[in-house]
């Protein structure tokens, strides 16, 4: 819904959840909704998690984003394999990160391509060493 994660701490005899009721990105929820008309289906909630934690945090390996939508790995990578599928994510060296497509549509062009410059530059270093 492009509510933020509901927020959970734990204290030694106590647990705290707080629970957001603002949409924080309003863009995240039309480009959801752009996608579902487009494909005439609903997305199943583990996409759209993982869609949202990517875009959060710009790259993500499989295993953290198994850990946040809490499936399997291999559930997990089935989710991203069909968001790869659809050209919303892509794989980059390990981690996933959104689409040029998708960084229009949610952000800028201009940081998609410092992302993939940064992975490129990584990866140049990575093959000198």
């Amino acid at each position: 819904m492009g509510k933020p994660y509901s927020r959970y701490r734990s204290f030694n005899d106590a647990v705290s959840l707080t629970i957001f009721i603002a949409i924080d990105i309003a863009q995240f929820v039309k480009f959801i909704t752009e996608v579902q008309d487009k494909n005439s289906k609903l997305m199943p909630l583990a996409e759209m998690m993982i869609l949202r934690n990517i875009m959060d945090n710009r790259k993500e390996q499989l295993s953290e984003l198994s850990r946040k939508v809490q499936k399997s790995l291999d559930e997990t990578k089935k989710s991203c394999n069909e968001l790869v599928n659809r050209r919303l994510i892509e794989i980059v060296g390990k981690e996933y990160m959104l689409t040029a497509k998708v960084y229009e549509a949610l952000k800028s062009d201009v940081e998609y391509i410092r992302d993939k410059m940064v992975q490129y530059i990584k990866t140049k270093n990575m093959i000198l060493e």
